[in-house]
């Protein structure tokens, strides 16, 4: 909802919210949740999956809570649902700290679920959140020789799409570590693996065919962060414009072309790709304002940098760097009335810092204030 503004849409019970007279899928899904517990099994983890994907991570733990034992061997059915209870609660987590979530949930999930894909997922979480949420090397580390060897348990009950998908994963998620290490040549040759995986994807249907840009998505993204690590701004822009064109109305990829220009020092160039991630948000419209707003400071428009700053605020009174920003322009431009608002604004969010309740803090890039005049 921060994304979007439009409160009056931020729904709990999904239930209450659907309109059955839209479509029949939408009047089915209803039918589903209001008999839930008639439900057989495999029902009830295609609901949870479809729910998980509407962003109901709420509703979707609800559903499962008790429906497994992670102390126990678990059935497939059982290893599914525990992974969506898991699953959502994460998510719901990574929003807010407050939401009870553990890693050794995952971990329970991958030592004693059934083989398949869900005890795969399991481990490679414990393998991502080790990397991205801990930068334990170590634990990331042990936990990926695992994710191979269940892979490799796995492999009669995949699909061959499934399998070389979860391959490509593994090589993807695996160039973390030697990055951790330092180690250029490693990750580079994990990457590649990992993008040579992806493009052997079957894309002889349409339904492939978008299920196989879902997978190279992420791993063209992660080549694009790769390239930028190794200094090689040239090639990190091709692989982002790649990007552009696999998914040409996804936000994130304008975003991440803006930041691409920007190690370029192409300011220009960077100001056009924000200013169209702003069009097609949500998700980060509010980063992508204040980066329009870094943007027009490098090039000397603090008047417009100031209205940047201000919008992005709007979307989000609690991005501080934003706050931070227009404090920093108002105060060039004389502007005393918006400063000391600016100023306030910024007190206000410093106290709630200290008191931790943030719910979520999105990463904002600052352009070098000496690449600015």
């Amino acid at each position: 909802m921060r994304d979007t503004g439009f409160f009056e849409f931020d729904i709990v019970d999904p239930i209450q919210s659907l309109d059955v007279s839209q479509s029949d899928q939408v009047k089915q899904l209803a039918t589903y949740l209001d008999n839930f517990a008639d439900l057989t099994e495999i029902q009830k983890i295609r609901v949870g999956w479809v729910l998980s994907k509407m962003c109901f991570q709420p509703v979707t733990a609800r559903l499962f809570d008790g429906a497994y034992q992670l102390s126990e061997p678990m059935t497939p059915l059982e290893t599914s649902a525990a992974f969506l209870h898991c699953y959502s609660r994460y998510r719901m987590h990574v929003d807010d700290p407050a939401v009870p979530y553990s890693i050794d949930e995952f971990k329970a999930i991958s030592e004693r679920g059934a083989d398949g894909i869900d005890r795969i997922d399991a481990t490679y979480q414990v393998v991502v959140q080790s990397v991205k949420h801990a930068g334990d090397h170590e634990t990331a580390s042990a936990w990926q020789e695992r994710h191979r060897t269940i892979i490799d348990e796995a492999m009669d009950a995949l699909d061959p799409f499934t399998l070389t998908f979860v391959n490509s994963r593994y090589h993807r998620v695996g160039g973390f570590l030697p990055q951790m290490r330092q180690d250029s040549a490693s990750m580079v040759a994990e990457m590649e693996r990992a993008e040579a995986l992806a493009n052997e994807l079957d894309r002889s249907t349409e339904v492939l065919r978008i299920a196989a840009d879902e997978v190279l998505f992420p791993v063209i993204e992660s080549r694009t962060k790769e390239a930028l690590w190794n200094g090689d701004t040239e090639l990190a822009l091709s692989r982002i414009q790649r990007l552009t064109r696999i998914s040409p109305n996804d936000s994130r990829v304008w975003l991440q072309l803006g930041e691409v220009h920007i190690e370029r020092d192409e300011f220009e160039q960077a100001l056009k790709a924000y200013r169209h991630a702003a069009e097609l948000a949500p998700p980060g419209r509010e980063i992508a304002w204040f980066m329009i707003g870094q943007c027009l400071e490098a090039l000397d428009d603090l008047h417009q940098a100031g209205d940047a700053y201000l919008a992005a605020l709007s979307l989000d009174p609690q991005a501080i760097s934003a706050a931070e920003a227009l404090v920093e322009v108002s105060k060039q431009l004389g502007q005393q009335t918006i400063c000391s608002w600016a100023t306030e604004h910024l007190n206000t969010l410093d106290a709630i810092k200290q008191r931790g309740v943030f719910k979520r803090q999105w990463a904002h890039q600052h352009i070098p204030r000496e690449t600015g005049s």
